[in-house]
């Protein structure tokens, strides 16, 4: 155990614990909200901004609450650590301004620039202090648990001299859009080390996917196989379709055209058609 006497306050806040390590066949598994609920990284309004009118009033006391509380205590660093339902290494999002601080850097091996994303905690909070948003993979193991225990440890033992005396430099990244699989698209699963014929008209995505987070695409590979008349993948940046200028057909093998890096691909279905099968970046650092 680590014995430690603070000369400040350490606060934690449990939202979806159970959430975090539950069976992948559990109904409520990578649910992000109750079925009454709004997106719990989506209801951090400023200041400026209105109180949204889909919140349920239970959830809008809560965020009231914790807002005021986040406020009256004056933190010097707000940590918002998230598992994802994809593998991946863990990683920060920060906000341009505060990229380079130490602390950042002895959390995570990979730090992302994130734009505004209105709603989210990082969103809400990166002008008052240091926000950082951290990712931990995977939904349904102890790997978010044991990497929030560790950063808490480092949180803990972060003082002064860390930051005269930095460990360690990050590698830096600017996020640049997501993949999603078009709604008509049906798609599946495949093996690549395996000979399959394939269906017209259905995308197979490697089993391996998951493999492709903080990795560069030219390493990888394709993303998996299509034929057929529709082109199945949209590459979304910023809402602005740039799949032409990103992905390509090559003998019926999808591949990405730029050297860009994979970030928190998935194989869990249901986030791949809510929401998307993955993110690209790019090395700026």
């Amino acid at each position: 155990s680590l014995h430690t006497k603070l000369n400040y306050d350490l606060y934690f806040l449990i939202v979806n614990g159970y959430g975090a390590t539950a069976r992948e066949d559990y109904p409520l598994f990578s649910r992000r909200l109750a079925p009454d609920q709004i997106d719990y990284n989506r209801c951090w309004n400023k200041p400026s901004e209105p109180i949204r009118t889909d919140m349920p009033p239970i959830q809008q006391e809560h965020i009231q609450e914790l807002t005021d509380f986040i406020l009256q205590t004056s933190p010097e660093y707000i940590i918002d650590i998230h598992n994802t339902t994809g593998k991946n290494k863990p990683l920060a999002f920060v906000q341009g301004q505060y990229a380079h601080n130490v602390l950042t850097h002895n959390l995570v091996d990979h730090i992302i620039y994130s734009d505004p994303l209105s709603g989210s905690l990082l969103d809400r909070f990166s002008d008052e202090c240091e926000t950082i948003l951290v990712e931990c993979g995977k939904t349904g193991t102890l790997n978010a648990f044991i990497t929030g225990r560790d950063m808490i440890k480092k949180c803990i033992t972060h003082n002064s001299w860390d930051e005269k005396n930095k460990s360690k430099t990050p590698l830096f990244y600017q996020e640049l859009g997501r993949i999603v699989i078009k709604d008509q698209i049906d798609f599946s699963f495949y093996d690549q080390n395996r000979t399959k014929p394939l269906d017209k008209n259905k995308l197979f995505v490697r089993h391996d996917i998951e493999n492709l987070n903080q990795t560069l695409v030219h390493d990888f590979g394709s993303l998996g196989l299509y034929e057929g008349n529709d082109f199945p993948l949209s590459f979304l940046e910023h809402g602005i379709d740039k799949t032409a200028e990103y992905i390509q057909i090559n003998k019926n093998h999808l591949e990405i055209t730029k050297p860009t890096y994979g970030l928190l691909f998935t194989t869990n279905i249901n986030n791949i058609r809510i929401t998307e099968l993955g993110y690209l970046m790019e090395r700026i650092l």
